[in-house]
């Protein structure tokens, strides 16, 4: 089994990052909006729109394949420290 390159594994705990920033700006977003509410009324439509407009599922389902995919990216990692236990073994 070929292994992947340490920094290519790098590269792509970075490439997580952006989804993670795209999530942390929709919530203050919405943070931003709960504080401009001056009802009830107002803030049942930001409810409504974060159903309806599948922005929790967009969210739920991004951080599920966000921690799907660090999960995978820490595995090959600790694969490099198997590897390199293995070779300090056998020096």
């Amino acid at each position: 089994m070929q292994m992947k390159k340490l920094n290519e594994i790098a590269y792509e705990v970075v490439d997580l990052q952006a989804p993670m920033k795209v999530i942390v700006n929709y919530l203050d977003c919405i943070k931003f909006q709960t504080t401009k509410a001056k009802n009830s009324e107002d803030v049942a439509l930001i409810f409504h729109s974060l159903v309806n407009n599948r922005g929790l599922d967009n969210v739920i389902g991004t951080l599920e394949m966000l921690s799907d995919r660090a999960e995978e990216l820490s595995e090959l990692i600790l694969d490099y420290s198997d590897v390199e236990g293995t070779a300090d073994e056998q020096a």
